[in-house]
């Protein structure tokens, strides 16, 4: 049976709405079948969950029902106002804690299934980082919530240890140092360092006895699919498989888990062919995933060479993490070494992004014409000829219409094509601007030609297929043509 260990929850006390379930209730339940008189409530204010099926120890019986917030009970002076279950019954529940996992919905539940479930398999994520839980032996409350093709279970659980309250009454002295500098330095789910710790060593690196170093900075594309399907203890694996190969690389001077799947390292200066090669293999031994062979764990990693590294000093993580964000591969690895010239890109993106309003004020992006021509109207004699593109043949040509063309005269100092803008405003979103200018400018010189008397033409004009996207966009764009007649 599949078994995908969610979280640790805390719910407060609260009001259960529920009738009786029978087995066959709660066989219908599993595959989706809820009472009108509990499901009809499902997603209002004030509920803590979906509708479930309760083992509730207080009432020695299953019952199907619904979690509200203690102050949503029945107004009986305005039944109008209600917003909860009428006619059913009802109990208090006290605020718990509860442990939660997915399972399959094709199993057959009761209570010694579900204390099967979390009883065989001890779970390391009873262990939080201010807080220890262990499950109840009796426990006052299971819960069961249905899903698409899966189970969500709930069962409670205590307190253990509890060192959250020193640290939120700032009680430092209830804190031991070992609390006090694994909360600081240490990674939870992995025991290695935490970005704290190794950024010590980028600031101080003497005391690695490391004269200079490069830098990595990568994660785990798709992560988050590795959680969902094949659960977070498959998921927390990867992670502490990733410290370990870390750990046992003999180029890596230190290392850290930073946050979520991001890792750091600061690893052996060495020519680029090696140093890619050795991060290829690195990889390339952390992609299986034990749960599925078959399943390839793919990384996106930024490295930072020596020279710019020593640099960048403690802002050498900006410049992998720029460099990471390059890899936008989904099929394979990516590995890429920054350069300057990514900063420089960026510096030049942030610049425009903020400069491209005051540009539109000043008029400063202009739209030019490019013809095209019906080369059917030429001779054959001049066909052969187009080749060479001569002003004779243009003129013997019809004109059938242009595409337009923006450049931008830049600070009207500088033309700058395209490439130096588009793909930059294609980004950051500004690229809707640019397309409405062309529409605009457009518009209003067919409408001025028109008015000249001049022949028309059809004009194309370009569009970001970002903006597809857009439901208001035909509404939008038509505006801009009403606008200029």
């Amino acid at each position: 049976m599949f078994v995908n260990e969610l979280n640790l929850l805390y719910r407060p006390k609260r009001i259960l709405y529920y009738i009786d379930a029978s087995k066959e209730d709660i066989d219908g339940f599993c595959r989706g079948k809820i009472p009108e008189e509990i499901g009809g409530f499902a997603n209002t204010f004030g509920t803590y969950d979906g509708p479930g099926v309760f083992f509730i120890k207080e009432l020695e019986k299953n019952v199907i029902g619904i979690e509200f917030n203690i102050d949503g009970e029945i107004d009986k002076n305005n039944p109008n106002n209600n917003i909860c279950p009428q006619g059913v019954k009802s109990v208090v529940l006290d605020e718990a804690f509860f442990f939660s996992v997915e399972i399959d919905n094709e199993v057959t539940i009761d209570t010694d299934m579900i204390r099967r479930v979390f009883m065989e398999k001890p779970s390391g994520n009873l262990c939080r980082l201010y807080t220890e839980f262990k499950l109840k032996n009796n426990p006052n409350y299971i819960g069961v919530f249905s899903g698409k093709k899966k189970l969500r279970l709930l069962y409670e659980a205590e307190l253990f240890k509890d060192k959250a309250t020193p640290v939120l009454t700032d009680e430092a002295a209830n804190l031991t140092k070992d609390d006090l500098y694994k909360y600081a330095f240490r990674d939870l789910v992995t025991g290695h360092y935490n970005w704290n710790h190794i950024l010590a060593y980028i600031e101080m690196p003497m005391e690695l006895g490391v004269a200079d170093f490069a830098f990595a900075h990568f994660d785990i594309k798709q992560f988050s699919v590795i959680n969902e399907v094949y659960g977070h203890e498959a998921a927390n694996k990867v992670l502490k498989n990733v410290v370990k190969a870390m750990n046992e690389a003999d180029y890596i001077f230190t290392s850290a888990r930073c946050h979520n799947d991001n890792f750091a390292m600061m690893i052996k200066d060495m020519p680029d062919d090696e140093m890619m090669e050795k991060l290829s293999g690195f990889f390339a031994g952390i992609s299986v995933l034990e749960e599925d062979p078959n399943y390839e764990i793919m990384y996106r990693c930024g490295v930072v060479p020596m020279q710019i590294a020593m640099l960048y000093g403690n802002r050498v993580a900006d410049a992998a993490k720029l460099a990471q964000s390059m890899g936008t591969h989904q099929d394979r690895t990516d590995i890429i070494v920054y350069t300057d010239k990514m900063h420089e890109d960026v510096q030049w993106a942030n610049y425009i992004k903020a400069y491209v309003d005051t540009a539109i004020e000043n008029d400063e992006f202009v739209v030019y014409l490019q013809p095209k021509f019906d080369i059917t109207s030429l001779s054959s004699d001049n066909k052969e000829k187009s080749s060479a593109a001569s002003t004779q043949n243009m003129e013997a040509a019809h004109i059938k219409g242009a595409e337009a063309l923006i450049r931008w005269n830049y600070r009207n100092r500088e033309f700058l094509a395209p490439y130096r803008f588009i793909p930059f405003f294609e980004k950051d979103g500004a690229i809707g601007k640019i397309d409405d200018i062309v529409l605009d400018k457009v518009c209003a010189a067919l409408n001025r030609w028109k008015n000249e008397g001049k022949p028309l033409y059809p004009i194309s004009v370009n569009l970001s297929r970002s903006r597809l996207y857009d439901k208001n966009l035909t509404k939008h764009l038509a505006s801009i043509v009403v606008a200029a007649l």
